[in-house]
């Protein structure tokens, strides 16, 4: 019985992929590039098209033109919550004249569609909702609550988005998951040595980022060259730099089996006259900024500190006072293997494309943290399409890929909410 509902499933969605293409088409060909172009004029496409589905829809702005979708739609009978996620808005083309086709022009080129959202992440939305178009079709009878959240300023760290609606408790299931791109090409797994080619990103590093604005010592630039003590910020700098390079040899001997080595790079390092260099004793500052990749199975508190004692042990060898500013702390993510979000999506892979795709993670922070550490809702991330081409010249998705999407979306809100 379950395998003749999966195969009307599968083939309702390879019937219905024109009018999938098409929809993708129509969303990517919607400017919506961060802080450049407004959210609303995508949403206004989605709305309607929720509505006319059965969801009830709730809509926020946390900034005018930027709006964020809940649409929920509940069933017949108690049962659990599940989210499904995407977002609206794009990063910018960069360079068009580098692209093979229009980056807002959805064009097909040999079976695949190129533009701004096409794998991330405009042709997720169009698989999920084409998914519950499906479901809806084949009258299938629905228990507990499926909620899709579509929202605005993700590409910018969900300042306007995704931080809003969790900052107001709006944002709340009992299993997520966001729809993404999650296949690694052969030439970028050396990149991510934790992946397969198909891939449920169940964990991701945290990360925590420090600026440190380094003094000199003060006294007038005339007697620098006859006093021992007395050294320049970039000289202080240098030292601080020196025990951060030790530190980083340490830190990257630890190894996690999800995420892969932790890491402490600097980012930044800045030279900066303030007005008052020309006064005796006045050297100007150096700035140092600072970032370390902590893995799931390390103490994001505790790899803060290990930065901040060699801050600490600078300033005590020095005499001087180093300010310090924390610019971002995010803490790792991971979902346990036994979520039965990753038994649902490790089903629906196998029956669509006959692979069963590896939990594993990433070493960088993910979008499926903020639903994770702040919502506590086990959430993953998956679909079919490469991850390479997100933020990339030439986004492009597969025609088969939007397909498959679709297929496991629905066989994932069947198998969950049925």
């Amino acid at each position: 019985m379950a395998q003749k509902i999966y195969d009307e499933i599968m083939a309702k969605a390879e019937a219905k992929t024109d009018q999938i293409v098409q929809f993708t088409q129509q969303l990517v060909r919607t400017k919506s590039v961060n802080s450049v172009h407004l959210e609303k004029d995508v949403a206004d496409i989605l709305i309607p098209k929720l509505k006319e589905l059965g969801f009830e829809l709730q809509v926020y702005e946390f900034e005018a033109g930027r709006p964020c979708i809940i649409a929920t739609i509940k069933g017949n009978h108690p049962g659990p919550r599940l989210m499904c996620y995407s977002h609206m808005d794009t990063v910018s083309e960069w360079d068009a004249s580098l692209w093979s086709a229009d980056p807002f022009g959805g064009e097909i080129i040999d079976g695949k569609i190129y533009g701004r959202g096409t794998c991330d992440h405009k042709s997720e939305i169009v698989s999920l909702m084409v998914a519950f178009e499906i479901l809806k079709e084949m009258g299938t009878d629905f228990k507990g609550e499926l909620v899709f959240i579509f929202d605005s300023d993700e590409e910018r760290g969900g300042i306007k988005g995704m931080q809003e609606l969790i900052k107001r408790d709006l944002v709340k299931a009992d299993l997520g998951l966001y729809a993404c791109t999650t296949q690694i090409s052969d030439e970028s797994r050396a990149n991510f040595p934790t992946t397969d080619e198909v891939n449920i990103i169940r964990a991701a590093a945290g990360i925590v980022t420090y600026k440190f604005t380094v003094p000199g010592t003060k006294t007038h630039p005339r007697y620098l060259m006859n006093m021992e003590s007395s050294m320049t910020p970039g000289e202080h700098a240098m030292a601080l730099l020196t025990k951060l390079h030790h530190l980083a040899e340490n830190v990257s001997q630890h190894f996690d089996e999800r995420t892969g080595s932790a890491k402490l790079w600097i980012n930044s390092i800045n030279t900066i006259s303030k007005e008052e260099s020309a006064r005796p004793g006045a050297m100007g500052v150096c700035e140092v900024t600072v970032s370390r990749r902590v893995t799931p199975s390390e103490d994001l508190d505790q790899a803060e500190q290990a930065i901040l004692n060699v801050v600490a042990e600078t300033e005590n060898e020095k005499g001087i006072e180093i300010g310090k500013e924390l610019i971002r702390k995010r803490p790792s993510t991971l979902v346990p293997l036994d979520s039965r979000i990753i038994e649902e999506v490790i089903k629906a892979a196998e029956i669509v494309d006959g692979r069963k795709p590896k939990p594993t993670g990433v070493p960088a922070l993910t979008g499926n943290g903020w639903f994770v550490n702040e919502a506590q809702i086990p959430t993953v991330m998956f679909g079919y399409g490469y991850n390479d081409y997100h933020h990339a010249i030439d986004e492009h998705i597969a025609i088969t890929d939007l397909v498959k999407n679709t297929q496991a979306y629905a066989i994932i809100i069947k198998n969950i909410l049925s």
